[in-house]
């Protein structure tokens, strides 16, 4: 494993490190010295996980136990898990815990918001032990439970952790280069969004040992037949809208909506909406949008149209410029419906089917 000397890690403190929010970074540290030598820790992700939450878990966990000296370190991931995020979990080799145990400290990785942990809520909030949460999505609300190192100014929360690392003066092995890696390159869009500071961090990890190609082909997963069936579904049952120059494509299957989702786009529209009705009634929608969309409308999905849907009908969400996810509560058709018009006031267009 990776690791630095305390000499080397007051060190690196003193140096001049590029770092996007060295106050945040600074705070973090100081959070983790104080509160996790000793102590049983939990960290615990969004629903489902993703590239970004897993590798910054990752780092992290080998970061409490080299360095914070953590007692020990669980992993949990709400709800099930997707395919990629299996694929990235086996490639790391971590195995997240089944449940919840009686811990000391709470981290909470790459959560945009506190109802995105799920059925686990009321445990943290209750529980008596330290809680922190440490994300790179704008948060509108604040709980006064929990501490906050959250900063949208980074693009993943890998990214914070790889700043959390080089802050400490951390020797970055090869595996923990890999984990952030794939955090980073998931979540910018595969770089077509990442920024100069970004690209800069993956150079950084690939001279440290990563070969891109390979850890890339590795997490590549076959699609079953389910997810195919979803996929078609969506397809035959989209609603296609333009508004101004732009295609809009509104679907719903039952399950698989981030897939379906990514489907549409890829048949060559510039947003796709799939949502889908939850066994309580919930409604899961999954919104993505081309790179290019975002870039020249200025439309964040996560900030700006799933923030709209949870103000409208309740529920959480969240997400990024590209991507997002709600669940909320409501009738699917009318749901859906409000999406495209907020996206039609959004570009001061008339939403025009397309038959």
């Amino acid at each position: 494993a990776g690791g630095a000397s305390e000499g080397a890690s007051k060190n690196a403190r003193r140096t001049n490190i590029v770092m996007r929010k060295p106050e945040i970074i600074n705070a973090l540290n100081d959070f983790l010295e104080k509160n996790t030598s000793g102590k049983k820790v939990t960290i615990i992700t969004h629903w489902g996980g993703d590239a970004d939450s897993i590798g910054a878990s990752y780092m992290l966990a080998r970061l409490l136990e080299k360095h914070y000296k953590a007692s020990s370190i669980s992993l949990i991931i709400p709800e099930t898990l997707t395919a990629h995020s299996k694929a990235i979990l086996s490639k790391l080799r971590l195995e997240p815990a089944s449940d919840i145990e009686v811990v000391d400290v709470f981290l909470l990785v790459d959560v945009g918001s506190l109802e995105q942990v799920g059925r686990y809520l009321d445990v943290i909030l209750e529980s008596a032990g330290e809680k922190a949460l440490i994300d790179h999505h704008l948060h509108k609300t604040y709980n006064e439970k929990v501490r906050y190192f959250v900063s949208d100014e980074y693009q993943s929360t890998s990214e914070i952790i790889y700043d959390l690392a080089s802050y400490i003066g951390w020797r970055i092995d090869v595996e923990e280069a890999e984990a952030l890696f794939i955090g980073i390159y998931y979540d910018t869009a595969r770089l077509s969004v990442a920024d100069r500071e970004s690209i800069s961090k993956i150079c950084t990890l690939a001279s440290i040992g990563v070969e891109p190609a390979e850890v890339l082909a590795g997490l590549e997963t076959h699609m079953d037949e389910s997810e195919r069936i979803a996929r078609l579904k969506a397809a035959r049952r989209m609603a296609l809208y333009r508004v101004g120059e732009w295609l809009v494509a509104l679907s719903n299957v039952s399950a698989f909506q981030t897939s379906a989702a990514r489907a549409l786009l890829s048949l060559g529209a510039h947003v796709a909406v799939v949502a889908g009705e939850e066994e309580d009634e919930t409604v899961s929608i999954s919104l993505r949008a081309q790179p290019s969309f975002v870039r020249e409308t200025s439309i964040n999905m996560g900030r700006v149209l799933a923030d709209r849907v949870c103000s409208k009908y309740g529920g959480t969400g969240g997400g990024h410029a590209t991507v997002a996810r709600v669940k909320c509560k409501g009738d699917m058709e009318d749901i859906l419906n409000f999406i495209i018009q907020q996206i039609g006031q959004l570009l001061s267009s008339e939403v025009k089917q397309v038959s």
